[in-house]
């Protein structure tokens, strides 16, 4: 007789129902577990509010941080600044130079002089001339990126066509004076009193004839006198008054082998040559005055050495050429060359006994 039970009475229980019983359970474990690792390992999803100022850098969960180290910035990264300062000088705003934090007292090498060069185009913008030659003057003294220094002397020869080379005249201008021409004058004694050749003022005064000048008469001269700086590896000669820049023109030094002497020298007095006669020491060749085979060209300025490596040096010279197409490289036997109509302009301004000429590198 089969047992009976609180829920009746007992059954057999055949081998098949357990073998299925067991199949079901492990088909919901399996199913359970798949649920439970894809839930607990799935990545919590993040919100990102609609700002713009939002991003995904502001997102990340575990942020590093970096200890931030000097930063050393590359010569070219200022001169784009001055490009972002020059098309803001298009609309009368001066690019401010980016300051250092006080911990970080790191300063770019051109700072300085790239605000003085953005200030100094602004300035001429405006046709403040004195202005802006003052601290264009004073931005390539500092010191430029090469690109922008030759943009400052390229402004300063134009600013030059308008306070220098003219009858032009600034008031509260140091360099340019007003004369008035007294009785027993003559051009060659105002110009030794000024210390700059006769014929720069007949050329600021339009005066075509010395016997011209008329007392009570006002000129215009210049407080010179002027001196010169050659730099032997840009082939530039710049003239100076004080220091302020006037002009600067290309040039050619000394070739390899016969290299043009550095150091200060003077324009020798009674040395300054209009169409001169020169016989060559190598070849004995005798060039005679305009000829136009003569290497000299229409103007020859002796100079003689005084400090460095020129002291005691003779026989060099600026002068003209017949080889204008080798101005701008070594090419001369050690005198400095210049195209004839620039030796014309620098021979009327440097004055004999007075002017020097520094050859640097």
């Amino acid at each position: 007789m089969a047992r009976r039970s609180y829920y009746g009475t007992k059954r057999r229980t055949s081998s098949r129902r357990i073998v299925l019983y067991i199949a079901l359970v492990a088909v919901l474990a399996l199913a359970g577990k798949k649920i439970y690792d894809e839930y607990m390992t799935r990545a919590p999803e993040i919100v990102v509010p609609d700002d713009p100022e939002v991003t995904s850098e502001n997102t990340t969960q575990d942020p590093v941080y970096h200890t931030p180290e000097p930063e050393y910035v590359a010569e070219s990264e200022p001169e784009a600044q001055v490009e972002m300062a020059a098309e803001d000088d298009q609309q009368g705003v001066t690019q401010q130079p980016v300051t250092q934090p006080a911990s970080m007292p790191y300063a770019p090498k051109f700072d300085a002089a790239l605000k003085k060069f953005a200030d100094g185009k602004v300035a001429k913008d405006q046709g403040k001339v004195l202005e802006s030659r003052s601290l264009l003057s004073a931005a390539v003294a500092e010191g430029l990126p090469w690109e922008k220094e030759v943009e400052a002397r390229s402004l300063l020869n134009d600013l030059a066509k308008l306070w220098l080379f003219s009858k032009n005249f600034y008031e509260n201008d140091p360099l340019c004076v007003r004369y008035r021409v007294q009785s027993g004058d003559y051009l060659a004694t105002i110009g030794k009193k000024f210390k700059i050749p006769f014929q720069f003022i007949m050329t600021l005064n339009n005066i075509s004839r010395p016997e011209n000048l008329r007392a009570d008469e006002n000129l215009k001269v210049i407080n010179g006198p002027f001196h010169a700086v050659v730099d032997r590896s840009k082939f530039m000669l710049t003239i100076y008054l004080g220091d302020t820049i006037c002009y600067t023109w290309q040039i050619s030094t000394g070739r390899e082998g016969r290299s043009t002497p550095t150091g200060k020298w003077m324009v020798t007095k009674g040395k300054k040559l209009e169409n001169p006669e020169w016989t060559d020491p190598d070849t004995g060749v005798k060039y005679l005055p305009d000829d136009p085979e003569n290497p000299l060209g229409e103007r020859w300025i002796g100079i003689h050495g005084i400090e460095g490596d020129a002291l005691g040096r003779t026989g060099f010279g600026i002068h003209g050429t017949i080889e204008p197409e080798k101005i701008g490289q070594p090419a001369s036997r050690g005198c400095i060359r210049m195209r004839n109509q620039d030796v014309e302009i620098v021979y009327d301004m440097l004055y004999g006994g007075e002017s020097t000429v520094t050859i640097k590198d």
